[in-house]
């Protein structure tokens, strides 16, 4: 009997299941003041499988910020993805509407930054913010219960 360890049991799985991310040929354009398209990715492809840790790196101005709010929806300004596939388990979701990208946010993907402490906005009472984390992802719950999660997160009162 062959004893299987824990990475090929992982490889197996991942090779069973398929990619719950797979980027494919990503293109992505801002449009400059002169109208003209400036090309921030251009052809990026890459695959996240269940249990698999994945690292973006390259040199400043490479794309990888760009690349992971594409995937996310978020692209900033004149930001639009012009080419390749984005599929989430299985799915296309380079073409989706903002409100279907919000109903996937925080509960079929995330992102955790390099800084995530820079992510929280300083003119903002924390409590707020904690509150629309909560409200996004459809957690119901009461004020008393919010207040106790914010001041227990930051000494500080949902509003």
């Amino acid at each position: 009997m062959t004893e299987m360890n824990t990475e090929n049991r992982l490889e197996a799985m991942q090779r069973a299941n398929g990619p719950l991310l797979e980027v494919k040929n990503l293109q992505v354009d801002f449009t400059a003041d002169n109208g003209r398209a400036v090309h921030a990715v251009r052809d990026s492809s890459f695959s996240v499988y269940p249990g698999q840790w994945v690292a973006i790196v390259g040199e400043s101005g490479s794309g990888k910020s760009t690349s992971a709010m594409a995937v996310l929806g978020l692209l900033p300004g004149t930001g639009h993805v012009v080419g390749g596939s984005i599929k989430l388990d299985g799915q296309e979701i380079s073409g989706l509407k903002q409100k279907e990208y919000d109903k996937l946010r925080g509960s079929k993907m995330g992102l955790v930054p390099q800084d995530p402490m820079s992510n929280l906005n300083p003119v903002w009472r924390i409590g707020a913010q904690v509150k629309e984390a909560l409200v996004a992802n459809n957690m119901d719950i009461d004020h008393e219960k919010r207040s106790s999660l914010a001041t227990a997160l930051a000494g500080d009162e949902v509003e």
